[in-house]
């Protein structure tokens, strides 16, 4: 007769380490989907401090050029037109390149959780055989 629960070779036994493998390979899933989901969180506020500071230079900068260019051109009321026209059209296309640039980095960006993703394939993978 077959022994259910003693020794080493009972179906309990085998049962309880087949469990506790299951229960380990969830564990090491979690821990890895738990460091890569700190690794976005860190990305994610390094992506927007320097953003930030980005645009708040970059706006400075453009404001002390134009007030620059329009002082140097402001005796003179046809080169004042002329320069606000080219100021005006020199912002809008550098605004629409930066924004075709955000749009291609947003599409190309890495996949969170890439590596937590790719594991949970290999163990589907080896348990399908």
């Amino acid at each position: 007769m077959f022994d259910f629960t003693a020794g080493e070779g009972g179906l309990l036994a085998s049962a309880r380490r087949a469990v506790g493998r299951v229960v380990g390979v969830v564990e090491t899933r979690v821990e890895l989907l738990s460091v890569e989901l700190q690794e976005e969180k860190l990305r994610a506020v390094q992506l927007l401090i320097c953003a930030g500071a980005v645009v708040f230079l970059s706006a400075l900068a453009l404001v002390l050029f134009s007030l620059t260019l329009l002082l140097s051109v402001w005796d003179n009321p046809q080169y004042r037109l002329a320069g606000m026209v080219l100021l005006t059209l020199l912002y809008a296309g550098g605004a629409v390149a930066a924004a075709c640039y955000l749009n291609k980095l947003l599409k190309c960006g890495a996949k969170p959780f890439a590596e937590t993703l790719d594991q949970l394939k290999k163990d589907r993978e080896c348990l399908k055989d």
